[in-house]
């Protein structure tokens, strides 16, 4: 049995039903101690042949009668009060469209800072991580930052502090208050009762004929209340800190604390963050309906990921996707692309390019600092000690650069150029820019576990974003074949193995260790004529590489050259019937899911590129490339990509052409 699947939590829920008696044994506790305070501490008072005496006694009586009042009124508050739940239909997400690639921005984010392996998180890097979405494994649903599953009541909690068995309830976003207010008061009516039954009990022990009922009572409740006052002091004290810092339980006491805290905004705010600003309810165990409404509208949002950090994680990206060359023989490729890559790989096609001297000679003078910037995010020393080798990878990388500017409009090459306003680029490096557009894989292809992607899949959703990154359509009498499971019985040959895709770091543990995570949508295979379909929202694919929306558009209305790569091999002796197709839409409706009516929606896109009707060999992978060339004019904001795949014959259909590692770049046109 696999220890990471033990669900130890589940041997600890007999506890909600000891949490039953534990609520009767409080309230029976408090009643207890307040009649033997009164009756023991104060009645004597009150029979008082001294005015002034019975006075402050009655006075004492009033006073704490309210402060016992106040204690069960805020215990039945937490005790009775839902906590906060996240709701069932919230997603993190303000623009389904651009889901997919927000995600996979926090995903990579928190991925390369945990591979730092600094003791805390710190600056920007921590907000991140602690703003980033989470999905909720238990829930199959997405959770706001700071919510936290509790497994007593099986439901994710708002800003969760604990699970307390005294009050039998979670404590929470909308009940945390009322926690407090009962630790307070139970603080201070257990320390009065302390103090007001020392001498009553002194005087019961030194009497000669003491009633032991009487002793026996007024000692346990003075022990009780002495015990509970030191213990609720010290509570008092740990949750003002928390407070004081906007900080839950749960966070104060991570493996890694985030440093500096993003929710501390001073002492004041946070007070009334969780009491209100409304002084009249601070000492009430109650919210205004406008706070209580504004606590939810604040747990319930996202904030979107530091652009600092989204250019930080493009360009360690970019950059080691540019040194990452796969060594593919060259009867297994098809067309050639003067790209960062192939500029590294053959360098000789690069330097066949036509470039103007002056443009050459500017970049034989390129500035370290341009290297360094790029690399001050790289946490691989590998990567620097191979100055040569990166250094003859940039100079090839401009060459290519400078060809793929000349083909721009002017403008729009001024802005990568300069950094001007057509875009959000701090340092104005056109090359970072360049290797941000021209070696990112703008399909997605996220890693889940089997058990989840088959879940996911057979049911076409995937919570949070606008639509699956791959669906599955027209005639599914053939179920589908995702990840691994899809090559299995397919022997390759040495040396033309498809590569594994880059695979999207997945998000942080809360305990730590690596997930069980194999790729899904990167393989898939299928028969009789089944489809394989993903959508890219090229304007939120260009905002992630560090584009404002401007240029993004601006970039797409230059029409640059698209290229889909994908690997396409057959099974068993028959070899399978393959197609390919890359479509650039700008209607604002998305592509049909049904085969037919798909059909008739690509004739009216404004470009496709098919590979046309191609035979897979059996057992043999190959690489192929669709190239989609500049023209599909303006206005384009949508990229369409399909794979069809079939066999020839019946008997081993369900076998037929298997796809890997499909792929989606902007490209420099040979």
């Amino acid at each position: 049995m696999d220890v990471t699947q033990l669900d130890l939590f589940r041997h600890c829920r007999f506890l909600r039903h000891v949490g039953k008696v534990m609520v009767l044994f409080v309230l029976a506790l408090v009643i207890a101690i307040y009649c033997s305070t009164v009756k023991h501490g104060l009645s004597p008072g009150l029979k008082s042949a001294n005015l002034g005496l019975a006075v402050l006694a009655a006075l004492g009586v009033a006073l704490y009668s309210a402060v016992v009042g106040l204690l069960l009124w805020s215990y039945l508050a937490c005790f009775l009060t839902q906590p906060g739940h996240v709701p069932p239909s919230w997603h993190p997400f303000q623009d389904a469209e651009a889901a997919a690639a927000e995600l996979e921005a926090w995903e990579q984010l928190a991925y390369e800072q945990q591979q730092r392996r600094q003791l805390q998180w710190e600056g920007e890097a921590g907000r991140a991580h602690v703003n980033r979405p989470r999905y909720c494994r238990k829930c199959k649903a997405w959770k706001p930052p700071r919510a936290h599953h509790d497994s007593m009541t099986g439901r994710c909690v708002l800003r969760m502090d604990h699970y307390c068995i005294w009050v039998l309830n979670c404590v929470g976003l909308l009940n945390y208050k009322f926690f407090a207010l009962f630790l307070f008061y139970a603080c201070i009516g257990c320390t009065a009762s302390a103090a007001l039954l020392v001498k009553p009990c002194i005087d019961a022990f030194s009497s000669s004929g003491p009633e032991v009922g009487a002793l026996i009572f007024t000692f346990v409740t003075f022990v009780f209340s002495v015990a509970f006052s030191l213990a609720l002091f010290g509570f008092v004290i740990m949750h003002g800190r928390l407070c004081a810092l906007n900080m839950t339980t749960i966070e104060a006491y991570e493996k890694r604390p985030v440093k500096p805290w993003p929710y501390d905004h001073g002492a004041q705010l946070n007070f009334q963050e969780v009491f209100g600003r409304d002084r009249r309810y601070w000492l009430l165990p109650m919210h205004t309906p406008h706070f209580a409404h504004a606590l939810l509208e604040d747990a319930l949002r996202t904030p979107p990921p530091p652009d600092e950090l989204l250019g930080d994680r493009e360009t360690v990206r970019s950059v080691c996707d540019l040194l990452s060359v796969s060594d593919v023989p060259e009867d297994a490729m098809g067309t050639q692309l003067i790209t960062s890559r192939s500029a590294a790989t053959h360098p000789q096609t690069a330097a066949a390019a036509h470039i103007p001297a002056s443009e050459e000679a500017g970049m034989d003078m390129l500035p370290s600092c341009v290297l360094q910037s790029v690399f001050a995010f790289v946490d691989a020393p590998t990567l620097l000690t191979s100055v040569h080798l990166v250094s003859k990878t940039f100079h090839d990388a401009v060459r290519s650069e400078y060809l793929w500017l000349a083909r721009l409009p002017t403008e729009l090459a001024h802005a990568l150029r300069s950094s001007g306003p057509g875009t959000s680029a701090g340092n104005g490096s056109a090359l970072q820019l360049y290797l941000l557009l021209a070696n990112s894989n703008l399909l997605s292809n996220p890693w889940q576990t089997l058990q989840q992607q088959t879940a996911e899949r057979q049911a076409a959703i995937m919570p949070g974003r606008a639509k699956t990154p791959w669906v599955a359509m027209g005639d599914n009498s053939q179920t589908w074949k995702w990840g691994p499971a899809a090559l299995e019985g397919l022997t390759t040959v040495p040396g033309a193995e498809p590569p594994m895709p880059p695979p999207p770091p997945p998000p942080l543990l809360s305990r730590g260790g690596a997930p069980l995570l194999f790729p899904c949508g990167a393989v898939a295979s299928s028969w009789n004529g089944s489809m394989l379909m993903q959508e890219v929202d090229l304007v939120a694919a260009l905002q992630l590489r560090g584009l404002t929306p401007a240029a993004a558009r601006a970039f797409l209305d230059s029409a640059p050259a698209l290229a889909c790569e994908v690997w396409v091999a057959a099974r068993f002796d028959s070899g399978g019937v393959w197609e390919v197709q890359v479509a650039v839409d700008s209607r604002p409706r998305p592509a049909p899911v049904d085969r037919a009516q798909h059909v008739s929606w690509l004739e009216g896109c404004a470009a496709v590129e098919s590979s046309g009707q191609q035979r897979a060999e059996p057992q043999v992978w190959r690489r192929h490339q669709v190239l989609l060339e500049s023209g599909y004019g303006p206005g384009a904001r949508r990229a369409v990509v399909v794979l069809w795949g079939k066999s020839t014959q019946a008997w081993a259909g369900h076998y037929g052409a298997k796809f890997a590692s499909p792929a989606l770049r902007f490209v420099v046109p040979p």
